[in-house]
């Protein structure tokens, strides 16, 4: 037996379309074997389609459906390359990235500036708050090219979508050949 998690939305699929949209208060258990029951993520509506990853909405011509698919798709590349980016460092390290980027570039244009941030973690690695003020700076820009790149890839993927005439024969095809890749 499957069991409902609080505050999550659940949908029954029948035939590859959202039957039934319910919560843990309108039902706490079901058997797996004789019901197909899928967390409702996003906006989800009954008569939804839902191809076994994503949700479709009701009466999106089938070319519409497949390309909102392959916005979704990259766009989800997109999101897991840019956090593999960020992955080896804490949340709220990344959170002071302006600061510290703020600060190396005030430094860089005054050598008196003050650079609260930088200075206590210049002083806790036992580093000079000149050559931590260079890493950072290298280190921003480096994030800028490989974030920079990854968003412009996302766009233009994004852009090769958009541009598929819907009414061509070959529509799906196309639409479908677009891919993230590695």
């Amino acid at each position: 037996m499957a069991k409902a998690k609080s505050g999550v939305t659940y949908a029954q699929v029948v035939g590859g379309k959202v039957h039934w949209l319910f919560t843990r208060a309108d039902l706490a258990e079901w058997d797996d074997g004789s019901i197909h029951v899928v967390e409702a993520v996003g906006q989800v509506a009954i008569g939804d389609t839902y191809d076994g990853e994503l949700f479709l909405p009701a009466g999106t011509p089938e070319p519409q459906a497949l390309r909102l698919a392959g916005v979704a798709l990259i766009n989800a590349a997109s999101n897991n390359a840019l956090q593999a980016l960020t992955a080896a460092y804490p949340e709220r390290e990344i959170n002071s990235w302006p600061q510290q980027e703020r600060e190396a570039r005030s430094l860089e244009q005054d050598v008196s500036a003050a650079v609260p941030l930088l200075s206590a973690i210049a002083s806790a690695r036992g580093l000079d708050v000149a050559e931590l003020a260079a890493r950072v700076r290298e280190k921003s820009d480096a994030f800028a090219i490989a974030s920079g790149a990854i968003i412009g890839r996302r766009q233009a993927l994004e852009d090769v979508l958009a541009a598929i005439d819907l009414d061509a024969p070959d529509a799906a095809s196309q639409i479908e050949a677009v891919q993230w890749g590695d």
